[in-house]
């Protein structure tokens, strides 16, 4: 960056960098420093800075967010006392002075740092001192320190889901002070909340569990297996009976996705998890509670984004990588990363019927404030913890996949009603002027898929080559995939033709009119009641005399 302090990817891309120099060429860690900052390296970053600047400035767009910016802290300080005994003291102690209920000056266990104004954390940082120091006590000459931070925080990853490129990552919200600060995107680990249902319930009940997602379970009272077991329940607290899974996914049903993770095995839903590549998911995460993402360490936020690429990229999960080559002050190759690091996690068929309930999703669930309308299929989940203390959404296109996170850095409660930024911020960063139509949030699939998901509807007896049936429908929704062979089956009906690759794509073509004439005689319909209304005024509304 112009001021000498390098960007949240260019920590991460360093970050791996040296990681990579280590594992793959054997250096040591000091060599890999030495190699990176004093050997004149050039290396080719994935990073697209059209997409960067427009994240960045999304996530720092005060209009994205319902509430006044609070501010929190980072604090340091020593204190001698009289014996000359030194402690060092900081925010988390002073979170934890005020959490607990043994000490005299307990405050509240959902006591935090966040405040309205820098002022005001001033003075909650001098009652601190007062709180804990003794007479006689002194503050070490220069070591009392305070770095305000922007709240709540918010991070995002963007990933082209067919090569694993990292495109654009956003590690905190507020201006960055220093390189390698704290990355929210890489460094840190919070709960997933709903957006791991699909991960880890449904991609295993569907993959592999013997169920689809017209199969029910009975929506009512549980609580989750063991000793132990707690009632799990619904955000809204209230039942609905037998449920598809399909509608449990569009309307994030807990008991339901709970009660499917159980059918399918709970070591069977953590085996998927750790194929979707997550590293901080380990054995005591193996429980019902897996379903709605209550884990031990949490996940972090580029973990989230690439094991939905995985999804978008019909099942094939690809490990994130933030640069395509590296070479030497000679110019020769010393690394060479485009070759993707891949496995297969669900099969592509497993893939398409996850996206299709996930446009449902976007278009009639719980992600409708992401949806920004019907000009490009979208796919994606949304997610809130406990007292709504991390708020995340997770969602694809069929060119970019993006998950965004937001909360207090001390994990503070947040008011329900302010949780919806990260929804927000994701389609104002494909609206704005000269935007990027593909950026996160998909249903139109790309030739594979697309090629599985007509191949449901073709009829048994006929053999099309895949791949020249996959090129003919290429970017199609699944409700566009199944209307062409519809309307491809009835050109052929009463004919000797056979159904071939040609029929179908002049299907395509004769939907796609059939749409634009739609379009256009809507558009002559609005105008001609424009008309009239200028001509006549507004008219009775017969219906009401219906009544």
């Amino acid at each position: 960056q112009d001021n000498g302090i390098n960007s949240y990817f260019i920590d991460e891309l360093t970050d791996q960098v040296i990681r990579d120099l280590v594992e793959q060429k054997g250096y040591t860690e000091t060599q890999a420093y030495k190699t990176l900052y004093q050997s004149g390296l050039t290396i080719y970053s994935t990073q697209d800075m059209d997409i960067q600047n427009i994240a960045d400035e999304e996530v720092n767009n005060q209009d994205n967010y319902t509430s006044s910016p609070k501010v929190s802290f980072s604090y340091r300080v020593s204190i001698r006392s009289t014996d000359g005994s030194v402690k060092n003291y900081s925010e988390q102690t002073m979170l934890s002075y005020y959490k607990n209920k043994d000490n005299p000056n307990f405050k509240s266990t959902n006591y935090s740092i966040n405040f309205a104004s820098e002022e005001d954390a001033d003075a909650a940082i001098e009652q601190y001192k007062a709180d804990i120091m003794q007479e006689g006590d002194e503050i070490v000459d220069g070591s009392e320190t305070v770095i305000y931070t922007l709240q709540p925080q918010a991070s995002l990853t963007v990933i082209d889901q067919s090569t694993g490129e990292v495109k654009a990552i956003v590690g905190g919200r507020g201006d960055k002070t220093a390189s390698k600060t704290l990355n929210r995107a890489t460094d840190t680990t919070r709960q997933p909340g709903s957006t791991f249902k699909i991960l880890a319930a449904y991609s295993a009940a569907l993959d592999a569990g013997g169920l689809t997602l017209a199969s029910v379970q009975d929506d009512a009272p549980y609580t989750y297996a063991g000793a132990n077991g707690k009632s799990v329940n619904n955000y809204d607290r209230r039942y609905r009976g037998f449920t598809t899974l399909r509608e449990a996914i569009t309307d994030s049903i807990n008991i339901v996705t709970v009660k499917t993770l159980a059918q399918a095995g709970v070591s069977l839903g953590w085996q998927y998890v750790q194929e979707y590549g997550f590293t901080t998911v380990d054995s005591r995460d193996m429980n019902e509670a897996l379903a709605l993402g209550g884990i031990t360490q949490g996940v972090s936020n580029l973990e989230l984004t690439a094991a939905y690429a995985a999804i978008a990229n019909q099942g094939t999960y690809i490990r994130p990588k933030f640069y395509t080559k590296i070479l030497d002050h000679d110019g020769n190759v010393l690394i060479d990363n485009t070759t993707p690091e891949s496995h297969t996690v669900i099969k592509d068929t497993t893939a398409w019927l996850l996206t299709s309930a996930m446009e449902d999703v976007m278009t009639s669930g719980t992600g409708t404030s992401a949806y920004f309308g019907s000009s490009m299929a979208q796919a994606g989940k949304s997610g809130t913890t406990t007292s709504s203390r991390d708020a995340l959404f997770a969602g694809y296109t069929p060119y970019y996949t993006c998950a965004v996170w937001g909360g207090y850095d001390d994990n503070a409660m947040q008011k329900g009603s302010d949780t919806n930024y990260p929804k927000r911020i994701d389609p104002r960063i494909r609206k704005r002027p000269g935007r990027i139509d593909r950026i996160i949030s998909v249903g139109a699939f790309r030739t594979k898929a697309a090629a599985a998901c007509a191949k449901m509807y073709l009829p048994e007896d006929v053999e099309i080559d895949l791949k020249e049936l996959g090129a003919v429908l290429d970017r199609t929704t699944p409700a566009e995939i199944k209307e062409i062979i519809n309307i491809a089956i009835g050109m052929i009906r009463g004919t000797k033709n056979e159904l071939s690759v040609d029929v179908i794509k002049n299907a395509r073509a004769f939907l796609k009119g059939t749409l634009d004439l739609s379009v256009q005689e809507a558009d002559e319909d609005i105008e001609e009641r424009e008309e009239l209304y200028k001509k006549n005024g507004a008219q009775p509304d017969y219906l009401s005399y219906l009544e």
